[in-house]
């Protein structure tokens, strides 16, 4: 071996040697260990393998819109209410988000500082929760408070009181996926929290893995239960936070109440009599009533409809799997029939011309050059047309208006970037192809000079 002379003596580069095969074999690892966790993330969802190799930058990025996609589904579930809770669902969504970010951060072997940070980032800055309670304060309460650890555990755990799942989902029907829609997003959050934290710890084992394995076959069940039609309705006596309890009188959920007709009609009636009302009187009052009540329904039901053409989802996402050039040429075409924003639109309509003029140089030059364009095909392309989907999305729903712009200016700016890289890849095929048709006339120049065809001022007469 160079670095040791034969007699046995370490060379001055030893160490260097030592060091630079330890960090190969490192690296080594953590390239099979990466590709181990991409096939076991692509068995928990169709497009996992693309988020493995991102830098934390974009993945955070991706955890953001996952929320977003879990948060829109929520509120879609809570339109299905229809009775007054004793609880306040801001609050429940707030400790579900904390026990779903909790639950992620116990599979790795952190400090009390950087957990406490971890937590206050992602609930913070990637969710934007505000008046969320703080990691000092909510772990304190797990450790000192047993009613509210019994709460938790009662709520949000997937393995025993499930509380929250049963309530979000009682009213489901046998045909609604919506239910289902909101369970894989949540498993899909998870996972990508699990990832994030992995990416900086880099811990030695896969508890984290393991963990939300049992979690996969939990969320599993629970689809089987809603097959089978066996999700009962929750026992919300037990879905109070013991934090707020003393206020619960204050904490009325925004969902429509329930109608009950009968009882309603039975205070109404005592009400009346109480104060004098003539028979007439409470019959225009209960109609003025009934009007409003009917008003308010118009008001949802018009909030909820549809503002642009729908997005044909099932269509869209096949052609994102053909993974092809000429497919995603459709899949533009699909997104600017759902009348895409003035900027958007006109990006579109430039990417929908231009990339079919990639695809024809690069097959006009196939034999000069072969280009590589897996980037474009696997993640460049597919990425930015998911972004827009989600996009559309939340425009036909009533959510904060400052998450659209957000979500907005992102497309707009991955559109941007997109459209660049698409004319950058153009520019390189020609440029290549002209390289090689300046060497083939250098060739020809060359042959016909040693013929003797040459320029007549240089002719021997």
């Amino acid at each position: 071996m160079g670095f040791v002379d034969y007699t046995g003596q370490k060379e001055d580069n030893y160490t260097d040697v030592i060091e630079f095969a330890k960090a190969q074999q490192e690296e080594e690892k953590r390239r099979l260990e990466d590709a181990r966790i991409g096939r076991w993330m692509a068995e928990r969802f169709e497009d996992g393998y693309r988020y493995v190799g991102l830098s934390f930058h974009d993945l955070i990025r991706h955890i953001m819109l996952q929320y977003r996609q879990v948060k829109k589904l929520e509120d879609r579930l809570l339109l299905k209410q229809d009775e007054a809770l004793p609880f306040n669902t801001d609050i429940l969504w707030k400790d579900f988000c904390i026990a779903t970010v909790t639950k992620q951060l116990s599979s790795f072997p952190i400090n009390v500082d950087k957990r406490n940070t971890c937590y206050q980032t992602f609930l913070e800055k990637a969710f934007r929760l505000s008046n969320v309670t703080s990691a000092e304060e909510h772990y304190g309460n797990m450790r000192d408070n047993a009613a509210y650890r019994r709460y938790f555990d009662n709520c949000f755990d997937l393995a025993s009181g499930k509380l929250f799942w049963k309530w979000i989902g009682h009213q489901n029907t046998k045909e609604d996926v919506l239910w289902i829609e909101f369970i894989d997003s949540c498993e899909k959050l998870s996972v990508l929290l699990g990832y994030y934290l992995y990416l900086g710890i880099r811990p030695n084992d896969s508890l984290w893995m393991e963990n939300l394995d049992r979690d996969h076959k939990l969320y599993s069940a629970m689809k089987t239960d809603n097959s089978r039609m066996r999700v009962k309705k929750s026992d919300y006596s037990r879905m109070r936070n013991p934090l707020y309890e003393a206020d619960v009188t204050e904490l009325v959920s925004s969902a429509p109440a329930k109608k009950d007709e009968g009882s309603h009609t039975d205070m109404q009636e005592k009400s009346d009599e109480g104060n004098g009302m003539a028979s007439s009187e409470k019959m225009e009052s209960t109609e003025h009533q009934n009007s409003q009540l009917q008003e308010s329904s118009d008001s949802v039901g018009q909030q909820i409809e549809p503002k642009r053409p729908l997005l044909d989802k099932n269509r869209f996402q096949q052609l994102i799997g053909e993974r092809t050039l000429k497919s995603y040429i459709q899949a533009c075409g699909l997104l600017i029939a759902c009348n895409l924003p003035e900027e958007m639109n006109k990006l579109y309509r430039e990417l929908l011309a231009r990339i079919p003029v990639l695809q024809e140089t690069i097959e006009k030059y196939k034999d000069v050059y072969k280009t590589d364009i897996d980037q474009f095909c696997n993640y460049y392309i597919p990425e930015t047309l998911q972004l827009t989907a989600a996009y559309i999305e939340y425009l036909d729903v009533d959510i904060d208006r400052n998450i659209v712009q957000d979500t907005e200016r992102e497309v707009l700016r991955a559109l941007e970037k997109l459209l660049l890289a698409v004319n950058e890849k153009i520019d390189e095929v020609y440029s290549f192809a002209s390289m090689d048709i300046k060497a083939k006339a250098r060739v020809l120049d060359t042959m016909m000079s040693q013929d003797g065809y040459v320029d007549p001022i240089f002719k021997i007469r």
